[in-house]
């Protein structure tokens, strides 16, 4: 009972961080942080209200003649402004907008002042639940240092914290396919149809995730089969060729559904951007979404009026990776100023300690193969988005440092707070 009663105010306090940003001077824009975004999905609430939404597009900006301001969606639903149905919606439809719609179709039934802060709590709850059995779980799997600091950092990371009660981008179906991907490589959790329940999960959690939004989705699923990886590394350094096998054939459940999750969600976008044909609304997609945000669009296959848009898919991938390891402002850092400008020096102190422990032999071998085996596939996870999303990752840095905080800052300090440690022991 006092492990229940732990972890529910494990689990309150966790949600109150994630809602309120009370430990204020991590947070970004006064708590504001990505309202363009989140205004998306607060619009489908009014169009619901007054009905001007008929589409299947699940996000869009509302607009008024009457007032001129930007954003009004909220100021709208809570003040009734134009009552007069002066209203305009801009229809979003770079992704079906599952959240817009879920959030549309509760407003039908729940009319209030209180309800989008609801939304918001609602989304912050989700997301303490999911992020508190990722650490429980790391606790059980690996050790109780590790687990500490993945919640520590998970709690006072400015852009977990900034984005965890966001409207549009639900933050919690980031970590959720990484919760069930943890599952998977944990043998300690282990119950009849273990490996359904894996499937399913990890088809239904892809498959959510890319209904809203495929934002960070390379860097999801790296990060879902990161610890499996980290297990067929290590079995291979053991020759254990049993567990190679089992755990080989897990990792090809896990990214075959997780796959499939990715297609179906794209072939029911493709469907209503092809208005019932699924090829033509997928070659739609990737004309106008994604040559203009990955690093396929090039000068010759994409053109815009967009000078900033331009110079992102002209601008070489090394540049924008360049982009990512600079150290950043005071306002970006976790923990106030221990990691911010010392960003880059701490990942190169991280390996270069990593490289000592496994030549020398250090401690023990086998946890030093799968420590840095969970750093590297972290820094891979995080790198595949800024790569291959090369145009996404060059005009919104501003958001896209919160790849670093999907697992590999988490690893990083892991290294160099468990390498102290042990010295100390001797």
């Amino acid at each position: 009972m006092k492990k229940i009663y732990i972890l529910i105010c494990l689990l309150i306090l966790s949600t109150i961080i994630l809602k309120t940003n009370f430990v204020g001077f991590l947070a970004l824009d006064n708590g504001h942080y990505q309202y363009d975004s989140e205004d998306l999905a607060i619009g489908a609430i009014v169009a619901e209200k007054y009905n001007i939404n008929n589409s299947w597009v699940g996000l869009g900006r509302i607009t008024s003649n009457n007032i001129g301001k930007e954003f009004i969606a909220e100021d709208i639903y809570l003040n009734k402004l134009d009552i007069n149905n002066n209203l305009n919606f801009g229809k979003y439809s770079s992704q079906i907008g599952l959240q817009g719609d879920f959030y549309a179709i509760i407003s039908k039934f729940v009319e209030s002042k209180y309800l989008i802060e609801f939304f918001r709590w609602l989304n912050s709850f989700l997301l303490s639940v999911i992020l508190l059995a990722i650490c429980y779980i790391i606790q059980i799997k690996y050790n109780f240092l590790m687990a500490i600091i993945w919640g520590i950092v998970f709690l006072f990371s400015p852009y977990i914290l900034n984005f965890s009660h966001n409207l549009y981008w639900v933050e919690f179906t980031w970590f959720l396919p990484i919760l069930i991907g943890l599952i998977a490589a944990t043998d300690f959790i282990n119950f009849k149809f273990k490996n359904l329940f894996v499937a399913i999960g990890i088809f239904a959690s892809i498959f959510l995730k890319c209904l809203c939004g495929y934002e960070y989705l390379s860097t999801i699923m790296i990060a879902m089969v990161m610890f499996v990886l980290s297990d067929i590394i290590v079995n291979i350094f053991e020759r254990n060729m049993l567990e190679i096998k089992r755990k080989s054939k897990l990792f090809f459940i896990i990214s075959l559904c997780s796959l499939c999750g990715f297609t179906a969600a794209l072939s029911v976008h493709g469907y209503y951007r092809g208005n019932g044909n699924i090829l033509t609304g997928i070659h739609d997609i990737y004309q106008k979404d994604v040559l203009r945000r990955t690093i396929v669009g090039n000068e010759n296959n994409f053109t815009s009026s967009n000078k900033l848009i331009m110079k992102s898919i002209s601008v070489p991938t090394t540049k924008v990776i360049v982009k990512y390891f600079k150290p950043y402002s005071a306002k970006q850092n976790f923990i106030i100023k221990l990691i911010g400008k010392s960003f880059w020096p701490l990942s190169v102190v991280a390996l270069i300690i990593m490289l000592f422990r496994l030549y020398y032999r250090k401690f023990n071998q086998m946890d030093n193969i799968q420590i840095m085996s969970l750093f590297l596939i972290s820094l891979m996870s995080t790198l595949s988005w800024i790569i291959l999303a090369k145009s996404h990752s060059y005009i919104h840095t501003h958001m896209n440092y919160v790849l670093w905080f999907l697992g590999y800052v988490q690893m990083m300090i892991y290294i160099l707070v468990s390498s102290l440690l042990a010295l100390k022991k001797g």
